[in-house]
């Protein structure tokens, strides 16, 4: 796959400040360098917040992203998993449509396994999640 030219954001997130989590977000990052590379995104950005919840927006590097992404020099956002964007489902939603509506596409890593979900497929798994009431930061 040849994605040469293409900007893509790389975008991790925890929410504690703790022992460890230096650790954790450096391999979250790694993850998702080494993924942007294999798929010939050799122009990337990372953005990271560190110690904020994913429960609302008001993250730095979030902002950061969304001024990129508003400003058209975004072709493709890479995360761990959508809960990296945001643990609010209705906020998730939103976002997701705005940012598909600048025409950038998500692509979403699970783990060792590389997933990609469609967005509806992800709505539809973390609305179930919710109504079951499992944890999905696991």
């Amino acid at each position: 796959m040849n994605n040469i030219g293409k900007q893509a954001a790389l975008y991790s997130r925890i929410a504690s400040k703790g022992h460890g989590v230096c650790e954790y977000i450096k391999r979250q990052q790694k993850t998702l360098r080494t993924f942007a590379l294999e798929q010939g995104y050799e122009d990337y950005k990372e953005y990271s917040d560190i110690g904020y919840s994913g429960n609302d927006f008001a993250r730095p590097s979030m902002k950061d992203l969304w001024g990129d992404i508003t400003a058209g020099k975004i072709n493709v956002v890479v995360v761990r998993d959508m809960s990296r964007i945001s643990r609010n489902l209705v906020q998730l939603e939103q976002w997701v449509k705005e940012t598909e509506g600048y025409g950038v596409k998500l692509i979403t890593l699970d783990g060792s396994h590389r997933i990609r979900f469609t967005t509806d497929d992800f709505l539809k798994l973390m609305k179930a999640r919710k109504k079951l009431n499992i944890d999905c930061s696991q």
